[in-house]
């Protein structure tokens, strides 16, 4: 409750159980669990911070210092379309690194797009 980069924070720690499970199940941490590790952390601070946009008011009755509240909505709109362009190369590399099926990088790249748009 003291930052607006409570998400960023928030989403290094939800993205880590890819890499722990990884990390138990082979006892290496493989670039999979990387890649897994990346795309849920680059996902997390577009998705929440969309939510908050939309709850802007709810945030600042509950004293909750979100993007929005703090920067702005330019800024937080901003800040989601950055974050879309970054993860929309990085939401198709198991494919491209051969642990996915080309179906999955043809969903996976259109659904970049789409996220890329809504941003």
């Amino acid at each position: 409750r003291s930052t607006p980069q409570n998400i960023v924070i928030g989403g290094a720690a939800g993205a880590l159980p890819p890499v722990i499970g990884w990390a138990a199940a082979t006892g290496t941490v493989g670039a999979e669990s990387l890649i897994l590790f990346l795309i849920i952390f680059l996902w997390t601070p577009p998705h929440f911070w969309a939510l908050a946009l939309f709850k802007i008011g709810d945030y600042a009755a509950a004293g909750i210092p979100m993007m929005p509240n703090v920067a702005g909505q330019a800024s937080t709109r901003k800040q989601i379309f950055v974050y879309s362009l970054i993860l929309a190369p990085i939401g198709v590399l198991p494919w491209a690194f051969g642990f996915a099926s080309g179906l999955y990088g043809i969903v996976s790249a259109a659904l970049g797009a789409g996220f890329i748009w809504h941003a």
